[in-house]
């Protein structure tokens, strides 16, 4: 190529420059991807799994290092939401169970005490 055609090239290209503020307009960050729970992940891949997502990497990355399917992640995920709402519910119907069993305690201690007061003033006449 010719000087003249190289430095024509040069203003060119120069002129076609966006400055910073345009720059940022039209590379506005990335939707970040949200990233799925640690504890969806199985354990026996988790210190793995938390090695390259400390680089950074992206779950379909990490998964694709690892030699894992994209949609054998997204079950992990599901699962994960089924065994907390299991757990919510377990916790729940526990915390029921002991408040009837309070509720149940209090009115035999209630009844209990008032068969003692019965049983004194029997015994004292």
């Amino acid at each position: 190529m010719k000087t003249a055609a190289l430095t024509q090239n040069r203003r060119t290209r120069r002129a076609h420059r966006l400055s910073s503020a345009e720059r940022g307009i039209l590379n506005d960050a990335p939707a970040q991807r949200t990233s799925i729970d640690l504890a969806a992940v199985p354990p026996y891949l988790r210190d793995e799994w938390e090695h390259f997502k400390g680089y950074g990497w992206s779950d379909h990355r990490t998964a694709e290092r690892l030699g894992i399917q994209p949609d054998t992640v997204n079950k992990w995920a599901q699962r994960l939401s089924e065994r907390i709402a299991r757990l919510e519910e377990l916790a729940r119907q526990q915390a029921e169970a002991q408040a009837l069993e309070a509720l149940a305690g209090d009115e035999a201690a209630h009844a209990g005490g008032a068969h003692l007061a019965v049983n004194a003033q029997a015994i004292a006449c």
